[in-house]
């Protein structure tokens, strides 16, 4: 039953690995989505969601205005997967923002917020 379990933790730790011969992307484009990922937030943060509509696409807006905001304290990026030849990538970001728990009421946690970007 051990050896069993053993296995099930290290398959799905494996799996759960990154690529590593996975094309990396050109400097240039990692770099400008990651700017652009970091300002989006850095919007949110600040509590100006409005200012941060502009890096949204435009077929995306509807979704974004009518999504709630919550009001995040701090973010960092944690991971980008590209796809489509670098044209497209999903990114996560761990943000802190006020949890309401029941029984415990409000508590911070960092938690984790994917995104999609073109």
């Amino acid at each position: 039953m051990y050896r069993f379990a053993a296995f099930a933790l290290f398959s799905s730790i494996a799996f759960g690995q990154s690529d590593p011969f996975a094309p990396k992307p050109p400097a240039e484009v990692d770099a400008a989505l990651r700017a652009r990922v970091l300002e989006f937030f850095d919007l949110q943060v600040k509590g100006t969601p409005r200012k941060a509509e502009v890096l949204v696409a435009e077929d995306s807006k509807d979704l974004y205005y009518s999504d709630p905001k919550p009001k995040f304290l701090s973010c960092e990026l944690k991971q980008i997967d590209y796809t489509s030849h670098f044209t497209k990538a999903k990114v996560l970001s761990l943000c802190e923002r006020n949890v309401m728990i029941p029984g415990a009421g409000t508590l911070k946690a960092k938690v984790p917020t994917p995104s999609t970007w073109r």
